[in-house]
């Protein structure tokens, strides 16, 4: 018994289509297992110290202000970029926000 010419082509059709999804989905899988290989190689992103200049340190951690404006001295403080100390920074943003009305 054969099968009508629009099912076959159909089947197929079909036939393809899932070949094309399982070679989607290797490639993927092979894509995340490189991206973990290589993030497995990576260094762990190094903190700023006192040492480094007040725009590095400022700039490290830049995005972490969701409320401040970025441009603001409590917002510059607040990433570090006001003293050489966490203490300096955290005095001169707690004075910059406590000064705000």
């Amino acid at each position: 018994m054969s099968v009508p010419p629009s099912r076959a082509a159909q089947e197929m059709a079909d036939a393809r289509r899932h070949a094309a999804e399982a070679e989607a989905e290797r490639v993927i899988a092979e894509q995340d297992a490189e991206a973990e290989a290589q993030a497995a190689h990576e260094p762990e992103p190094r903190a700023p110290t006192p040492h480094d200049p007040p725009d590095a340190r400022a700039a490290a951690s830049r995005g972490a202000q969701v409320v401040l404006d970025p441009d603001s001295p409590e917002a510059i403080a607040a990433r570090g970029g006001a003293g050489k100390t966490m203490h300096e920074n955290v005095a001169a943003r707690d004075a910059a926000v406590a000064a705000k009305p």
